[in-house]
């Protein structure tokens, strides 16, 4: 922000001074404190069961004018947040203590510690006051910037911590999110936005949270406020969406009358401000010219492709390039041209940039896309705010395909699966009177079919004379997101790791296995993800899966398929399913039956469950088998095409998972004749 780079010398010579400081402006904090006299809080006997209670949970998140920082004048009036946070917790157990027994408050981006007090009332009532003066200031804590650490000492099972803090610091975003609940139930929750009446907030929950409401502070300053009571704890169920699912609360600053803006965080401006730096020229003359010099010699010497090559050709070509030949790192990569060509080392930002202009240099369509992960939240086109943006996409409309830019473990076809199979922000470009414009549409970030990421497997198993062991002849076959596990990290491993990566995926039971030879092919990663599939083939010796039962034997037949997830049944489901992607897996299986022997419970190897929506099966687990003379043939068909599975369709889902599971233990009794 250009206001923080005008001031940064300032802050920075400010916050390294003392650990706090009081500020004069008659901001909320000021007159905030928590009660003289405290008693333990009266819980219920359900709240046991948790190893921390939050009593109390509140932040007053203020804006103000002033040319304070601090206790210090900078010279200028500009806007400020302060920011105050009032937590007390029921410590239950040791594990409790050990959580809250210290403080950790983050100082990046020039925070100011304004003030600070932390007490705890004991379990026989008495209370503690902490010293503030022992907080310890680290410049950077565990690489994640500077931090004031204030250890609690004494703190025991049974009490209750109590803190209040406020920090003060820039900011010129204006948009942001509240998580309401916590992974410990709160017995009450309170978020105030308060802010000058010439600004004019918008808010909306999710998840089933409570609503902010607005009311006058005073005569010029304006309130939204949420407070909600016996907030329940949010527990992440076993294939779910995640942080998505807990119940937040978005808001953003929609007019500012100071400055006659209104609609501030539409999509239609979000078009120009994310665009701006990775389409435009940097603004110095001087370097801009570098960077073409650069750019264009990149495109002649390291791509060696003519303008107008075709589309697929040049795309193809670039990513190679930017993720191959360059190495992607935020720690010390390169900004500008000029200087990734020479380090061979750029940010993910600049790997971005860099592809969109050698796009733009060769002519090439493509959509700048903005989305989220959608285990962090749903991309929610009715609310328009830049807090949705958390990856930046490349959609190519002439292959239908998206890329990652900055993810060198993925190329084109595949983006990690977290932000496809929901919506974003896509940007369309058009000339304009020569100038280029954005236009921005919420379309939807479709993922894989399930034929598109499969694991197929084709083994052949021979038994030994003596009974005892047996060889599988395995090939096994992977296509997108199942062969993205593997195949982009191949190439950086030495030969021994190599060796132990491909005997590790032929140990198909998890217990030990004698791998005697293996071949691989489709390890490169140039071109789409979804072109070609990557393949390993080999001879194992397993003596694990025979046992001997009297004058018959015991055959293991499931274990081959490998170990399979079992979902336990869940007392009270509460989300939707969210799978990863969707996907699938073809098993064929074939022995010859030795002389002599036959298959007593063959009809165990007939399986069929599965889900519909609509009568169209949506997911399946499938097996039989076919008995040729002594030779049988097993055939397993398992897939998965629906991303999203509702609450009341979960034990369908479950169903089919487990069929796998239970496959998975089938053991075949040959019996003699």
């Amino acid at each position: 922000m250009e206001v923080k780079k005008i001031f940064a010398w300032v802050l920075f010579s400010l916050i390294y001074a003392p650990a706090f400081s009081q500020i004069t402006v008659g901001i909320e904090a000021k007159t905030y404190s928590y009660e003289e006299s405290p008693k333990l809080s009266e819980l219920q006997a359900s709240d046991t069961a948790y190893s921390a209670v939050i009593i109390t949970d509140k932040i007053i998140n203020e804006l103000y004018f002033t040319d304070q920082y601090g206790s210090e004048s900078i010279g200028q009036e500009l806007l400020f947040t302060f920011k105050t946070y009032h937590r007390r917790v029921r410590l239950n157990n040791d594990d409790a203590v050990q959580a809250y027994n210290k403080m950790y408050i983050s100082m990046g981006g020039y925070k100011n510690l304004l003030d600070i007090k932390a007490r705890s009332i004991n379990p026989d009532g008495s209370v503690t006051e902490f010293n503030k003066d022992n907080m310890k200031f680290i410049e950077n804590f565990q690489n994640a910037g500077p931090y004031n650490i204030l250890a609690l000492e004494g703190v025991q099972v049974g009490a209750e911590v109590e803190y209040i803090y406020t920090i003060q610091y820039l900011d010129n975003d204006l948009y942001g999110h509240i998580y309401v609940q916590g992974e410990s139930p709160k017995k009450e929750f309170s978020y105030e936005l308060i802010y000058p009446d010439k600004f004019e907030f918008l808010a909306k929950s999710y998840n089933g949270g409570p609503e902010m409401v607005l009311d006058t502070l005073n005569k010029d300053r304006l309130r939204l406020k949420v407070s909600a009571k016996d907030i329940k704890a949010h527990k992440e169920e076993e294939m779910s969406a995640g942080d998505a699912t807990i119940q937040r609360i978005e808001f953003k600053l929609e007019a500012n009358e100071y400055s006659g803006k209104s609609n501030i965080h539409s999509w239609k401006n979000a078009s120009e401000a994310y665009t701006k730096n990775l389409y435009n020229e940097v603004e110095d003359t001087k370097t801009a010219k570098k960077e073409r010099k650069a750019l264009a010699k990149m495109a002649k010497k390291d791509l060696g492709l003519k303008i107008g090559s075709p589309d697929k050709e040049v795309i193809y070509a670039i990513e190679q390039y930017i993720k191959s030949d360059l190495r992607i790192s935020d720690d010390g990569g390169k900004r500008l041209f000029h200087e990734i060509k020479e380090a061979k080392m750029l940010t993910e930002f600049a790997a971005l940039r860099l592809y969109i202009r050698l796009l733009e240099y060769y002519g090439i369509e493509h959509q700048l896309v903005l989305t989220s992960s959608r285990f962090s939240k749903t991309f929610d086109g009715d609310f328009e705010t830049y807090n949705f943006f958390e990856k930046y996409l490349l959609y190519f409309p002439q292959l239908d395909q998206f890329t990652d830019a900055s993810a060198s473990n993925y190329r084109i076809g595949l983006v990690p699966y977290g932000y496809c199979y929901h919506k974003g922000l896509f940007f369309k470009s058009k000339e304009i009177g020569g100038v280029k414009a954005f236009f921005p549409e919420i379309k939807e970030i479709p993922g894989t079919a399930y034929d598109q990421s499969y694991d197929n497997m084709d083994a052949t198993i021979v038994f030994d004379d003596e009974f005892e062991k047996c060889k599988v002849n395995l090939k096994k076959e992977t296509l997108g997101y199942n062969a993205a596990f593997l195949r982009p990290f191949f190439p950086l491993l030495t030969p021994d790791q190599k060796k132990e990566v491909l005997e590790s995926s032929l140990q198909l039971t998890g217990e030990d296995t004698k791998v005697i030879t293996y071949e691989t092919k489709g390890l490169e990663m140039f071109g789409s993800m979804l072109d070609h599939p990557f393949f390993i083939e080999g001879q194992i010796e397993m003596d694990h899966l025979i046992e001997k039962a009297g004058a018959n034997y015991l055959f293991k037949i499931g274990q081959i398929i490998g170990p399979q997830m079992e979902m336990y049944k869940s007392e009270d489901r509460k989300f939707a399913v969210e799978t990863h992607y969707n996907h699938s897996y073809k098993r064929i299986l074939r022995f010859t039956i030795p002389d002599g022997f036959q298959v007593k419970n063959l009809k165990d190897l007939n399986m069929d469950f599965y889900s519909a929506v609509e009568g169209k099966r949506t997911m399946e687990f499938v097996s039989s088998y076919d008995l040729q003379g002594n030779t049988l043939t097993v055939t397993v068909n398992e897939f998965y095409n629906e991303i999203r599975i509702p609450v009341e369709r979960y034990e369908e889902y479950r169903t089919v998972i487990n069929a796998a599971a239970d496959f998975n233990k089938i053991v075949l009794v040959l019996e003699k004749k």
